[in-house]
């Protein structure tokens, strides 16, 4: 799928380090929206074990990415991009700080450890450089020097002023290396067909269990199922449902926010 919008201009950024404390005090202020973040699911425990020994020994060189929503709603008030002001507005009305593009399952993952929701297995480091093996042990009961040297670990924060519009090429840009499916790409495209894919599967999440498998969930085979339904049911029994009419199909709605404007409220 090729893409139909590119950012045109140089984006505003911020890059530095945080502690995980930091993090972990921020994290109620940062949102998630669905059309980003790809639905991979959880982590597994190996992944989760070797995130959390590489914040330990400061071997965690990716950095979680999030737009700044506040900086960002003043470039859309400035560049008068209604829609944009509309969105970062709705954010920061629900106390989102940021938006998050890319790191939430290392962030979850650290979460998840802090709040002992899990275990860690793996090489814990002290504030004196000592090491231990652990295995299976949850954050509180590490030793204290343990515990101080994960808080004060560091994570590297890069943080965007963008438009709303820019936000899809900006997340497709960052996961380029880790292959879409065709449907998780059209997820990100700003369009109400997006949104409302996500809301059905969301309401019928239970529903789609029995016949696809994880793998293919996260891949957001149900949200392709339903959009094939929907051209039917819009169009015709006969319309043709292959990659290029789906792709249409959400391209068509790019950058508008209400759902009648370009699909069938009807169908």
């Amino acid at each position: 799928m090729g893409k139909k919008n590119s950012i045109k201009r140089v984006l505003r950024r911020s890059i530095g380090e945080v502690t995980v404390r930091d993090l972990y005090a921020d994290d109620h202020f940062i949102g998630a929206d669905d059309a980003f973040e790809r639905p991979h699911g959880c982590w597994s425990k190996e992944q989760h074990n070797s995130y959390i020994e590489s914040v330990f020994s400061n071997a965690n060189g990716s950095p979680i990415m999030m737009t700044c929503n506040s900086t960002s709603r003043d470039l859309s008030q400035d560049l008068a991009v209604t829609t944009s002001v509309s969105y970062f507005n709705g954010q920061l009305k629900q106390g989102i700080k940021w938006t998050s593009i890319d790191g939430k399952h290392r962030r979850k993952s650290i979460m998840d450890f802090l709040r002992g929701n899990r275990t860690f297995s793996g090489l814990a480091i002290d504030t004196e450089g000592n090491t231990i093996e652990l295995e299976n042990c949850y954050f509180h009961k590490m030793p204290k020097k343990f515990q101080e040297k994960f808080w004060e670990a560091k994570i590297v924060r890069q943080t965007y002023t963008v438009l709303r519009h820019e936000m899809p090429t900006l997340f497709q840009g960052v996961n380029s290396g880790s292959p879409f499916t065709a449907q998780q790409y059209r997820n990100s495209i700003q369009t109400p067909m997006a949104k409302w894919t996500r809301e059905i599967v969301e309401a019928h999440s239970e529903f789609f269990k029995p016949f696809m498998k994880a793998r293919a969930r996260a891949g957001m085979k149900p949200h392709e199922l339903i959009s094939k339904m929907y051209m039917h049911v819009a169009f015709s029994p006969a319309q043709k449902v292959e990659r290029g009419d789906l792709d249409k199909l959400y391209f068509d709605g790019e950058c508008t926010t209400a759902f009648n404007a370009k699909y069938d409220d009807t169908a």
